[in-house]
């Protein structure tokens, strides 16, 4: 079945943001509706996770080629070693990248990445008004779904691009990007991943690699004892 709207899916565009904007587009009373035709949870598709049945009902859907649909989920991430433990388990985005163009992007999906390498800010992940978790919805209708505030009318914290943790990100990406263009250049992605598992914001409860705690509580010994193991590992890698 095509849908009678099918906006374009943009370059950089998460999958479960775009399925957001597809839906709304299409008068659906709600995502979750949205994600039943799919034949998938809600949890999953806000969290860019696609059976490949979900992804030929899609693709049937919207003329995008299931390859293309693909490119834009979180597969693209999972399959490189230890990524799935680095995707995100909440939303942050940039403001001023919502104020440009309102959407959703993959490289958000990813835990590591706590800054917008493009504005040199910090990425928001709650409410500026009434301190909510911010959720996809609402990063793709830019109002919080608890109080209605604007989401694009914060100002971000700018950061210091001297810092070492602004380059660890810059890095981060390039490295994805398949460039090697930092001071380690050599390492493979995968040994890459192992420097990123065992970074001090993972092993510390910290939000970000600028040093912000969080209100949770730190990460619990469970989560911590594969990092652990990764830490060890990390000191026998060949640059």
């Amino acid at each position: 079945m095509r849908l009678n709207f099918r906006p374009q899916i943009y370059e950089d565009e998460s999958l479960g943001g775009y399925v957001h904007r597809l839906a709304n587009a299409n008068g659906f009373d709600s995502v979750t509706a949205f994600a039943d035709g799919l034949g998938i949870r809600r949890q999953k598709l806000d969290n860019h996770v696609f059976t490949p049945s979900a992804i030929e009902i899609l693709s049937e859907m919207t003329d995008i080629s299931e390859s293309e649909l693909l490119r834009h989920s979180a597969a693209e991430y999972e399959k490189v070693s230890f990524m799935n433990g680095l995707l995100k388990n909440r939303f942050r985005y940039c403001s001023l990248c919502a104020k440009e163009k309102l959407y959703h992007r993959q490289l958000w999906i990813l835990r590591p990445l706590t800054a917008c390498l493009k504005h040199k800010v910090h990425l928001n992940s709650k409410c500026h008004n009434c301190d909510t978790n911010i959720s996809l919805t609402s990063l793709v209708t830019g109002h919080c779904n608890k109080c209605y505030a604007d989401l694009l009318t914060v100002s971000p914290t700018v950061i210091d691009e001297q810092l070492e943790q602004y380059e660890f990100e810059r890095s981060f990406v390039n490295k994805l990007n398949g460039k090697n263009t930092d001071c380690i250049g050599n390492l493979s992605i995968e040994k890459y991943m192992l420097l990123a598992t065992g970074s001090f914001h993972l092993l510390e409860g910290l939000d970000s690699f600028f040093g912000h705690r969080t209100k949770n509580q730190p990460i619990s010994p469970k989560e911590r004892l594969p990092i652990r193991k990764y830490r060890i590992r990390k000191f026998s890698l060949d640059v």
